[in-house]
């Protein structure tokens, strides 16, 4: 398994991630249409990659997702259910169903949290000094 960047094409890969974070309980309470229509959940991959979003997938080794973490930016009039301000970025994470446990979503979540500070975004101790 190894982490990777993720790229412009997979806008798909992470519809999938945003349907699985919602179905989480195994049950389909939303299909990805139904994500994508309503504008509070869908603006978190409508239009994958804007110049400020930034993610990550984990792969494994025989080349499917695992998963996916990935962040954007918004203001806030169109904020998610994750907004603190326009200049911190919203965070949306998924490890598909029988790849959970294994450690994959702390991966992601240390790679996406490296990839936000490269692209400078602090911490909110780092923020106030």
């Amino acid at each position: 398994m190894f982490v990777r960047l993720a790229n412009k094409g997979d806008g798909p890969l992470l519809l999938d991630a945003l349907w699985e974070a919602f179905n989480w309980r195994g049950d389909e309470s939303f299909t990805r249409a139904q994500l994508l229509a309503d504008p509070q959940i869908g603006h978190y991959v409508d239009g994958w990659q804007r110049d400020t979003d930034f993610g990550a997938v984990a792969v494994g080794d025989d080349g499917a997702p695992l998963g996916a973490a990935w962040c954007r930016l918004f203001e806030e009039s169109s904020g998610g259910y994750g907004f603190v301000a326009p200049d911190v970025p919203e965070l949306t994470m998924a490890v598909f169903v029988g790849n959970r446990g294994q450690g994959i979503g702390r991966q992601l979540l240390c790679a996406i949290v490296d990839r936000a500070r490269e692209k400078g975004h602090a911490a909110e101790s780092e923020r106030r000094g």
